[in-house]
């Protein structure tokens, strides 16, 4: 599900009112690992989040532990959290994901800085903005375990990862060895 434009500039132009430790190129890669989410939170509740705990990274599964780690310390105190489906989708840079978790994200902020967290419910955010009240916050401590059910995005053969890259380059040093 798409997003309107007028949201969207709306979104980009909230993210850039922020000073962030990195500029803004690409959001749907800039904010995967969580530091920058982390970011914004700081500046507004800065008691809310330890920045030292998030580090920028560019494995998967430390990205997933990162918004993991939002989710347990800091989301949980904001009385929300995100599904593992979202979570998965921010992690593997899905389009329009963070820009969802932004928008929410963005309103969980304004209620908390106005003071109206008393009369707010627990919520879980998914994926299609729907947003499920729950009775109490979950009581079950965050498994360390990713879920395994994160649909991977499909290798784009036109470009090299890293991982190819670290497959490919022992390969070639042996070829310009061997001439």
């Amino acid at each position: 599900m798409e997003l309107e434009d007028a949201v969207l500039e709306d979104i980009y132009s909230w993210v850039d009112q922020h000073r962030l430790s990195r500029p803004k190129r690409n959001i749907a890669r800039d904010f995967c690992d969580g530091v920058l989410i982390a970011e914004i939170i700081h500046q507004h509740q800065p008691k809310l989040v330890e920045l030292h705990n998030y580090t920028p990274v560019n494995a998967t599964k430390q990205k997933m532990e990162n918004l993991y780690l939002l989710n347990r310390r800091v989301f949980s105190k904001m009385k929300f959290e995100l599904s593992d489906e979202v979570i998965c989708a921010v992690a593997y840079c899905k389009p329009y994901a963070i820009e969802k978790v932004l928008l929410f994200l963005r309103s969980r902020l304004e209620t908390f800085n106005n003071k109206e967290w008393a009369h707010t419910s627990y919520l879980k955010f998914n994926l299609d903005q729907k947003t499920v009240p729950l009775l109490d916050p979950p009581e079950q401590e965050f498994q360390n375990q990713l879920p395994q059910n994160c649909d991977q995005p499909e290798a784009d053969q036109s470009t090299l990862s890293s991982a190819n890259l670290v497959m490919f380059f022992p390969l070639m040093l042996t070829m310009l060895t061997v001439f």
